[in-house]
């Protein structure tokens, strides 16, 4: 592929995920040749089914894409929306189709600027996965788990990276530039902590989460006015939470989980059991007179863990982690798929601008971490200041924690669609959380904050006649 903008001959991308994926469809721009090295097999991959992939081990749990993640995989991807649907997923209006209780009340159902799309993760992998492998300059070499990284007599750039595949026969391939898209267990930071470029710092923030995952038909004659209901825990008071979701051929795909130590069940009737002590009886009432499909699925979590290569001195000039290798983050925030897809945009403007000879070989990593370090903040600094709010969690809070969280929390408790709308757009990554310290936003905040205020002192009187 011969353009103005060409950067060199083969890219390699270590992990077929949707970080893997998407990292591919961009390098695809400025390479001759894209190489995927994965440890699944070529039939998984091929996703001719709504089979979860084995090397995704999440897939099987409920992932919300949230609009600035649809936005930027459209974007990269386009005419992924109308596969969606295409595929089964279920749309409707953010605000008006989506019950959501969180800081222990229900938010107002109204007409927000803001479309929902509902499926399970295995359509999203599939849509995706067969976009970015149409793509002709794109392969894949499937079954194979990368060993190491090799470099240069300079220590300065990766100039092959080792894969082996399972007769255990070792193959070296020629890279120009390399993404590790291995996830949260990625060769990569742990190939830095024994090169001389040493491991990058890491902030683990621990609050012990699990969830269990069920799928269970539906009556496709019930009408539901409503695409999705979320029980967020009312932080620090309540440790469970759950999730229920309409998804395609007429299923209900439930998530239920718990902080600290309080984790859901993997058999039937222990699972309704725990949707039945929500604090709302709208999951269980769902699912109460059904019987699942399949087996009950448990993934355990211990924290969110960010990787800051940003702050490292140096690193080699041609290899970046990207996704889960960079920054892992907290699953009941429904932040990952949709944080990786706007990393992957990141990166492609910082690669736009090397390509035009703006930025250095030697520069490019800590331009691309840096511009990573920017969109991971947002959904880092909402899911991490929850989380602190339970003693037992573990970590550095941000020296602005208590601002922060008394500004959030007040805007959690409103009711004004106008503030609402605005704090969705925030939560769903297509605003910058600055855009809440509009003028008309703070009013409205100030006015509700008085009127809560007058209305406790009121309510302090009566009780004490």
């Amino acid at each position: 592929m011969n353009t103005p903008h060409r950067l060199g001959q083969t890219a390699i991308v270590v992990g077929a995920s949707t970080a893997g994926l998407l990292s591919a469809r961009v390098l695809s721009e400025y390479y001759d040749e894209v190489i995927i090295l994965e440890r699944d097999h070529a039939e998984d991959l091929a996703m001719t089914s709504l089979r979860p992939r084995k090397g995704i081990p999440q897939s099987r749990h409920i992932h919300i894409l949230l609009s600035g993640g649809e936005m930027a995989i459209s974007d990269l991807l386009p005419g992924f929306a109308d596969d969606l649907v295409a595929a089964g997923a279920q749309t409707g209006n953010f605000a008006y189709t989506i019950r959501w209780r969180l800081s222990g009340h229900w938010y107002p159902q109204f007409k927000s600027d803001l479309a929902q799309y509902v499926q399970s993760r295995p359509v999203i992998d599939q849509i995706v996965t067969r976009k970015v492998l149409a793509i002709p300059n794109i392969r894949v070499v499937s079954g194979v788990k990368v060993k190491d990284y090799l470099l240069d007599s300079s220590a300065t750039r990766v100039t092959h990276v080792e894969a082996q595949n399972e007769e255990g026969d070792i193959t070296h391939y020629d890279a120009d530039f390399v993404i590790d898209a291995g996830g949260r267990g990625a060769l990569y930071p742990r190939w830095l902590k024994d090169s001389p470029y040493g491991a990058p710092p890491e902030h683990l923030i621990g609050f012990d989460l699990a969830y269990s995952t069920c799928t269970f038909d539906r009556d496709p004659a019930i009408d539901h006015t409503w695409l999705l209901t979320a029980l967020y825990p009312h932080i620090p008071d309540e440790l469970r939470g759950g999730v229920v979701c309409c998804i395609e051929n007429n299923q209900y795909l439930v998530t239920l989980y718990g902080y600290h130590g309080d984790h859901p069940p993997t058999d039937e009737a222990g699972f309704k059991e725990f949707a039945k002590s929500l604090p709302s009886p709208e999951i269980y009432d769902s699912i109460k007179d059904l019987a699942p499909k399949g087996d009950i699925i448990r993934h355990k979590f211990i924290g969110s863990l960010r990787r800051h290569y940003e702050r490292m001195p140096r690193t080699p000039q041609n290899i970046v982690a990207i996704g889960d290798a960079m920054c892992s983050l907290n699953p009941a925030f429904a932040q990952g798929i949709s944080g990786v897809a706007l990393e992957v945009k990141a990166m492609q403007g910082v690669l736009a601008d090397h390509a035009q000879g703006h930025i250095s070989q030697a520069a490019l990593p800590k331009k691309i971490y840096h511009a990573l370090s920017r969109v991971i903040d947002v959904p880092w600094d909402i899911s991490r200041d929850e989380c602190f709010k339970y003693p037992h969690t573990t970590g550095n809070r941000s020296i602005l924690y208590a601002p922060q969280t008394w500004v959030k929390d007040h805007i959690m408790r409103s009711n004004d669609p106008d503030v609402l709308n605005q704090f969705f757009r925030v939560v769903h990554l297509v605003d910058s959380p600055f855009s809440l310290l509009q003028p008309r936003i703070l009013a409205k905040l100030f006015r509700f904050t008085q009127h809560k205020q007058i209305s406790n002192e009121d309510t302090a009187i009566v009780a004490s006649r």
